[in-house]
């Protein structure tokens, strides 16, 4: 009886373990071109737009305290900024944003200065907080997708309001013109 439950159920599993891994959005350290030679940088993909990812990391970033990033070649650059989640220390990230209609990715390389890019064998905790802050980005994406629905809904209540707000004002215009036209009528 366990062999054939295990028969029929096993398939079942299998996928729903693939889905489960399919779904799971991890972060991985790659080879990325910058200022014309290769660095080892982050890569993490996002089904999500392009816009939020960039709106959600300009968030993070700025409640961390990090701003004034510059435009270098592709990239924005923010240079000797203090970011504990990433590293007790200054460093400079470089980060990257890509990707078509609800599908994009982040790159991120973190230096030690002079162009000292971090790697998984160079610096292992940094390499691991820049992992972990690239897949907890997700989770601040969909937090800000929905403050962001949530805000456009709150604008279209507020409009359905005044609109109805406006009716109401001409219904009671339309109701005192039609009682004067009333007793107008009486006399």
């Amino acid at each position: 009886m366990k062999n054939k439950f295990m028969k029929f159920i096993g398939p079942f599993a299998v996928a729903a373990m693939m889905s489960i891994s399919a779904l799971a959005q991890n972060a991985r350290e790659v080879s990325i071109e910058i200022n014309k030679a290769a660095k080892t940088g982050y890569q993490q993909d996002y089904s999500m737009p392009k816009s939020l990812m960039k709106t959600t990391l300009e968030d993070r970033f700025k409640k961390a305290g990090i701003s004034g990033g510059k435009k270098s070649k592709g990239y924005m650059k923010y240079t000797g900024v203090n970011f504990s989640e990433l590293s007790p220390n200054k460093v400079d990230i470089y980060t990257k944003i890509s990707g078509k209609k609800d599908n994009s990715t982040v790159l991120m390389l973190v230096s030690t200065g002079y162009d000292n890019f971090i790697s998984t064998a160079t610096d292992p905790t940094i390499a691991a907080n820049t992992i972990v802050f690239l897949n907890n980005l997700n989770e601040d994406a969909i937090k800000m997708k929905k403050a962001i629905e949530l805000e456009i809904q709150q604008k279209e209540l507020k409009k359905a309001e005044e609109k109805l707000k406006k009716a109401d004002a001409e219904k009671a215009k339309l109701e005192k013109k039609k009682s004067n036209l009333e007793k107008k009528m009486m006399e």
